[in-house]
């Protein structure tokens, strides 16, 4: 099988979202991750951002694929949360689209951002959308 730009691109969206989303209490390998997107079926949707959801779709879609990733590390013996399995995701599919030249595609742009403490630390200082007392409450519930 040739090594494709595609199997590239899958590969470093894999290795970056395994590295990030792999925490404290739930820690897995590289390949572990991989294995649960390719389970999934994400890994198909880096082919085309057309094969994303429309922006109102995103939400309901992304509990779906939750519960797949959710579903493809038990199979492992890994016991992922939402929010681990969120990370996985959101990493993968930001690392795929926007550094394959898709980030002003409005599909990609309706994709959930990787939540951590840094940009949870600018949206409070920022008060953005005037929330800063539930920024500082998200950012102690992690």
């Amino acid at each position: 099988m040739p090594y494709t730009i595609e199997e590239h691109k899958h590969r470093f969206a894999a290795w970056a979202a395994s590295r990030a989303a792999s925490v404290n209490g739930c820690r897995f390998e590289v390949e572990q991750g991989k294995s649960i997107l390719e389970e999934a079926g994400l890994n198909r949707l880096l082919e085309d951002p057309e094969s994303l959801p429309l922006s109102q779709d995103v939400d309901l879609q992304h509990r779906r694929w939750r519960d797949k990733v959710i579903r493809a590390a038990t199979g492992l013996g890994l016991t992922f949360t939402h929010g681990v399995a969120a990370k996985l995701i959101n990493i993968y599919l930001k690392a795929g689209f926007v550094c394959g030249g898709y980030h002003e595609h409005e599909r990609v742009r309706a994709l959930h951002p990787p939540i951590d403490s840094l940009l949870m630390d600018e949206l409070s200082r920022q008060n953005v959308g005037g929330c800063r007392p539930i920024w500082e409450n998200a950012k102690k519930l992690r």
